[in-house]
């Protein structure tokens, strides 16, 4: 196990966390009361989005991006042999491109307390 693993595995069972990590949706996906929620948006959206947010040109944007994309894939394949857009790894994924972020985070509290033995009981 590693540390990463580690961490996420000693964290999780104490509730009340938000867990933002490379293979949660693989290493949590037997606890029952969590919730993966990938948040996506078209690339073009997100270079923009990056580019203004850091204060950098667009094409270094778009060369971060790539390559976290990249480094994301790689990972999740060699320590967890999962494609990390296969849909099955997530309860709901929310895409920003026409929603806001604050209304992005409102669905996901509404969902963590609708669905079954998540936060409803």
């Amino acid at each position: 196990m590693d540390m990463m693993e580690m961490v996420v595995r000693n964290l999780a069972p104490e509730g009340n966390a938000v867990i933002v990590c490379g293979g949660g949706q693989v290493l949590l996906r037997d606890m029952p009361r969590a919730l993966h929620v990938p948040i996506v948006a078209p690339f073009e959206r997100r270079v923009f989005t990056l580019a203004e947010r850091e204060g950098i040109e667009e094409r270094d944007a778009s060369a971060r991006l790539r390559a976290s994309g990249r480094a994301r894939m790689d990972y999740l394949r060699r320590y967890h042999t999962v494609d990390w857009l296969d849909p099955s790894l997530y309860n709901v994924v929310i895409n920003t491109f026409k929603i806001s972020s604050p209304l992005a985070a409102e669905l996901i509290v509404r969902t963590f307390k609708q669905l079954p033995g998540l936060g409803n009981e």
